[in-house]
């Protein structure tokens, strides 16, 4: 494999971003562009090519191992992993499931040299990845999908590159984190990252550790420490709204996609923020309007995973939100009645039958293996048959033992964002909030900080129902569990007993 040309055939000449994107030596490089711009394909080609340069050891081994992440489980399997084996296939690399995937081997070069390559598999919410990755030793880092990581991940995983191979094998004459993704909304860290390396923001407190790092590593390695790619949008914007789209000569890979770009002109159905991410692949504006739950602070609401308390054993509580683009939180009460979100789990043009088979339900039995569902709440529409399969929504979640109820008949606005403020404005013993949320609830963290708003600037009181980012799905997902939990009469007296192990909530 020449270092100009991709597995496919693909002379990079043809793309001018991956081709500048390979040539940096950033130590953090990320990619940004359309769907179906080859951004993970090449990621992966990228892999194999930074093997191929390592400097080999005594014996002729060139020795790199690899971290590749994304934010769930079965996205890491449905989608990261079948792409790598597209881009560098077995028998070159054996493949290996279960409950730490990952690839490996060891291959010839025509230099007589050969090539050991591990990639392992890590999904945000299978473990508390920041804490696994500060025992791992790695070459590089790859992160699948941006817009869906906590910052901090990415952080961890500069940190640690570069611990591989061992200085009794061979230094590594390379090492960094490559990412790829869609475009984020302007209010993900990346955005913040992408002014701050270009001298905006710098007063921003929400990048000072970005900024620390950067600094650190500039001043230790000279390498830059972060540089970002924009692939040019597949389709071009009209000047004026209302206007013919047009399709962009300078878009890559446009003719390996089905139908060429009738691929972009079939998505110009949807939002504004999804042709921004998947047409244009560029950052996209925030929602506009008043900010609903203000009370939520960061420094105070949020906490990293390796600080929760073990909770596998305590019963799980649920929130849900129907329709097509369902979500679900996991959640589970400490000893003083603090509220704390662990997961997220969201689906798209899926059923919530879909979304319990293949992500709920999978999580619940990984992860919290000892625990029952002792609570979920959700939508009271969601008790009406036929709104996602032949049963209702709550018929469908207690045939897989999620014993799924509404909080209130009443299903009235107020009351809902009255108990989610209700934890916002409480503190716990730690003098942390009330109500917690993981770190890697990325998606929630947003809907809370930004995007859940009231449409109307002036008098309007309501929440905007946009699913752009999920973000009244999510929000509202929140207010059903919050509230349900307020009405069932439970106190922070109340003490959460440890269950013995059950039943798993399994698929029937």
């Amino acid at each position: 494999m020449s270092d100009n040309t991709l597995r496919l055939g693909v002379d990079l000449s043809k793309y001018p971003t991956l081709a500048r994107f390979s040539m940096s030596d950033a130590l953090i490089r990320v990619i940004i562009g359309p769907a179906g711009s080859l951004k993970t394909s090449y990621c992966f080609n990228e892999i194999l090519r930074r093997a191929t340069m390592q400097t080999p050891d005594a014996r002729g081994v060139r020795h790199t191992r690899w971290v590749a992440i994304r934010n769930t489980f079965e996205v890491l399997k449905r989608a990261t992993m079948d792409t790598a084996k597209f881009n560098i296939p077995e028998p070159v690399l054996v493949y290996t499931g279960g409950m730490q995937p990952k690839a490996e081997g060891e291959f010839e070069l025509s230099d007589g040299t050969s090539v050991n390559l591990r990639i392992d598999f890590l999904a945000v919410d299978n473990e508390d990845v920041v804490g696994k990755l500060l025992g791992y030793e790695y070459t590089g880092g790859m992160l699948d999908e941006l817009t869906e990581l906590p910052e901090e991940v990415m952080l961890a995983t500069a940190r640690r590159a570069g611990r591989f191979p061992p200085k009794k094998l061979a230094e590594p004459s390379w090492f960094g984190v490559i990412g790829a993704t869609n475009g984020p909304l302007k209010n993900h860290w990346l955005y913040k990252w992408h002014r701050a390396a270009n001298g905006i923001g710098l007063d921003d407190p929400d990048i000072k550790e970005f900024l620390k790092v950067k600094n650190t590593i500039e001043d230790t390695t000279g390498r830059p420490f972060f540089e970002l790619f924009m692939q040019p949008p597949a389709l071009i914007r009209p000047a004026e709204p209302g206007g013919i789209w047009l399709p962009n000569p300078a878009a890559e890979n446009v003719h390996n996609l089905p139908g060429g770009y009738a691929y972009y002109f079939n998505m110009l159905a949807g939002s504004d923020h999804k042709i921004a991410a998947y047409v244009e692949g560029k950052f996209s504006d925030l929602p506009t309007g008043k900010v609903i739950f203000t009370e939520f602070d960061r420094k105070v609401h949020v906490i990293e995973p390796k600080k929760i308390p073990p909770l596998d054993g305590h019963p799980l509580l649920i929130g849900a939100d129907f329709g097509r683009t369902p979500a679900m939180l996991i959640a589970a009460e400490t000893l003083d009645g603090t509220l704390v979100v662990m997961d997220e789990v969201l689906g798209e043009n899926t059923s919530i039958e879909q979304l319990l088979d293949n992500d709920v339900i999978p999580l619940l039995n990984r992860t919290y293996p000892r625990s029952a569902v002792r609570e979920a709440f959700g939508d009271p529409a969601g008790a009406v048959d036929g709104q996602a399969t032949a049963a209702s929504p709550f018929g469908v979640c207690r045939g897989k033992n999620i014993p799924m109820r509404a909080p209130t008949t009443n299903n009235q606005y107020p009351q809902r964002i009255d108990a989610v403020k209700w934890y916002l404005t409480r503190r716990g013993k730690s003098g942390r909030g009330k109500l917690l949320v993981s770190s890697k609830c990325v998606k929630l963290i947003d809907a809370l900080e930004r995007g859940y708003v009231y449409e109307n600037k002036g008098n309007g009181d309501t929440p905007t129902k946009s699913h752009d980012n999920h973000v009244s799905d999510i929000a509202d997902a929140l207010q059903y569990l919050c509230l349900g939990v307020r009405l069932r009469g439970e106190r922070t007296t109340r003490k959460p007993t440890v269950q013995k192990p059950k039943r798993k909530a399994t698929v029937v």
